[in-house]
């Protein structure tokens, strides 16, 4: 019998703890053979946290376990027996195994995240934004249009008193409202004596 991968509903956030828990009662009751493939969909994303850009790991299919197998009655039940494993998609509880554009969907969203990031940054058209790093750190411009797909921004900004388009890399821009939120907290955590130095860069 062919292997196909199935989707396990579960608990969310026991993802990682319940494809554990299946990986080593396979490896237990000794069907490698039959149950090959665990795996809880991630993508590594970077969003902003206190200010500060971070690079994280996110479940982008949340409630699911992935798992290649064999449609056997004793994998079947001893996936089901885990704990905290509400049952297999399908049609009344039947499992279905996924269709394979779905599945290299999936698997092709996971390597793609590994090997860059997904932005989770939104710009605007329209927003006004700051560069805070690299060779065009200190500009800002007004948003024209956005590439998500190549972390791009194209936009309007004024250099050396003319107004000229700039193609940005949008992991290095901040929104021009975030940046000022920030210079405000930063000037209100500084003591009187001490607001003669110009704050750094928006982080």
């Amino acid at each position: 019998m062919a292997k196909r991968w199935y989707s396990v509903s579960v608990l969310s956030n026991f993802e990682k703890k319940v494809a554990e828990q299946i990986r080593t009662a396979v490896a237990d009751a000794n069907l490698g053979d039959e149950i090959d493939e665990v795996l809880v969909p991630t993508e590594e994303v970077i969003e902003v946290r206190r200010g500060k850009k971070v690079t994280s790991e996110r479940r982008f299919m949340p409630g699911y376990v992935l798992v290649r197998m064999e449609m056997t009655n004793r994998g079947y039940h001893l996936i089901s027996s885990i704990n905290r494993v509400t049952g297999f998609l399908g049609p009344q509880g039947k499992p279905m195994p996924m269709r394979d554009a779905e599945v290299n969907q999936i698997l092709n969203r996971v390597e793609e995240g590994e090997a860059a990031p997904r932005n989770l940054i939104r710009f605007d058209i329209g927003e006004k934004v700051k560069v805070t790093d690299g060779p065009f750190e200190g500009f800002d411009g007004m948003v024209e249009d956005v590439d998500e797909a190549h972390n791009r921004l194209k936009s309007r900004s004024r250099s050396l008193g003319a107004r000229r388009r700039s193609n940005w890399n949008s992991l290095r821009c901040r929104k021009t409202s975030e940046c000022i939120a920030w210079e405000a907290r930063f000037w209100g955590q500084t003591p009187l004596a001490d607001r003669t130095t110009k704050p750094r860069q928006c982080p």
